[in-house]
């Protein structure tokens, strides 16, 4: 390989940061200069969960169409990592809300906010949490069978974290 065999750019910013357009058009603007490569290096700009997470929607949705247009490249998997990191930032968010309804006495959109969770968040670090509080949530609204349910499906899946041993205990209490 030559000195000069590929060209690109090695640091740039896109809207996510501080630049002035976002990823797909620098991409196809690379592409269109015949570039080989150009590197982002845009700052970390995921907000506290307590904060609006549409920079991380949209961060998801950049790294989405990477691993879709470039599932070849050396960032693909680095991308993907990002997917998921963001998804549990949502993930969080849905559950922050959540706490936030219950903690207010509203009960029914805290269900909501939390089945979302369950739902659309599978595989995030806070289901053991979001099973847990819909379990509580479903016996605070006298429906004792979904509550042990989700009570039980914490302790079996999760025994190992706060929210499976919480669960063991309720379910414990539960058979006196």
């Amino acid at each position: 390989m030559a000195k000069y065999d590929y060209r690109g750019i090695i640091h740039c910013h896109s809207t996510y940061s501080d630049g002035t357009g976002d990823m797909e058009e620098i991409g196809k603007a690379a592409n269109d200069a015949g570039l080989d490569f150009v590197m982002m290096t845009d700052h970390d700009q995921m907000k506290p969960v307590e904060q609006d997470q549409e920079i991380t929607r949209k961060a998801m949705e950049s790294f989405k169409v990477l691993v879709r247009e470039y599932p070849e490249s050396r960032y693909a998997a680095d991308a993907l990592a990002k997917v998921d990191i963001c998804r549990g930032r949502l993930a969080q968010k849905e559950l922050w809300v959540a706490a936030y309804y219950i903690n207010q006495g509203n009960p029914a959109a805290a269900r909501q906010r939390l089945e979302k969770v369950i739902n659309e968040y599978p595989r995030t670090l806070v289901i053991p949490e979001a099973l847990y509080r819909l379990g509580e949530v479903y016996s605070g609204d006298g429906r004792p069978e979904d509550s042990q349910r989700m009570f039980r499906q914490v302790a079996d899946e999760y025994p190992y974290t706060e929210w499976g041993r919480r669960a063991a205990q309720r379910l414990q209490t539960a058979t006196r």
